[in-house]
């Protein structure tokens, strides 16, 4: 998340989201905020809570590898809402892919989706640049599959701006899928298994 885009079309699509899931429960948003812009930009936590109308876990950025399980540990601390939505900067990355700070790993929403049972993670997934659409299609079922493999239930939603939400919960994932279904063309929700 980066104050610079702020408001732009990507940002209209998770506002979009997060509002058509909320008669399933509250949410958080873990940002990932790829820098510190405390002091660039002191009011940027509070207006990116307010435009999603969640609260947002974290104005800490992402750190250097040694200390991101410190990092997702102390934020998700204070976690008390029903999902989380988690806004990586460039997405999410599979085990064998080259990775950033800016990436949420394969592995670490695992770990964020296993520590919240019966709990719906959402993932802004921006890891497609440069990609034509059947080669990020096959990228996302990769990614979907993967993490079937570790007993996580998931959906894609497929387009410009790419999400995958997930849970270890089959029945919560199935009802977010069907209020999705009502507001999004089938077409554009990718099940594990198609």
């Amino acid at each position: 998340m980066d104050p610079s885009k702020f408001g732009d079309s990507y940002d209209i699509v998770k506002q979009a989201m997060l509002r058509w899931l909320i008669p399933l429960g509250t949410w958080a948003v873990h940002p990932m905020f790829a820098k510190d812009y405390r002091r660039s930009h002191p009011t940027f936590a509070a207006e990116f809570r307010r435009f999603l109308g969640a609260p947002v876990l974290t104005e800490d950025p992402v750190p250097d590898k040694p200390q991101r399980a410190v990092y997702f540990e102390k934020s998700l601390c204070a976690f008390t809402q029903d999902h989380l939505f988690v806004d990586p900067d460039k997405g999410l990355a599979l085990p064998e892919s080259k990775w950033s700070k800016e990436h949420l790993t394969a592995q670490e929403l695992c770990k964020i989706a296993h520590n919240h049972p019966g709990k719906l993670v959402l993932v802004y997934d921006q890891s497609f640049a440069h990609m034509g659409k059947d080669k990020r299609k096959c990228k996302t079922m990769c990614k979907l599959n993967w993490l079937k493999q570790r007993k996580l239930y998931g959906v894609a939603y497929f387009s410009h701006a790419n999400f995958l939400l997930v849970s270890e919960d089959e029945d919560m994932l199935e009802k977010a899928k069907r209020t999705l279904s009502v507001r999004l063309p089938d077409c554009r929700l990718i099940p594990v298994g198609n």
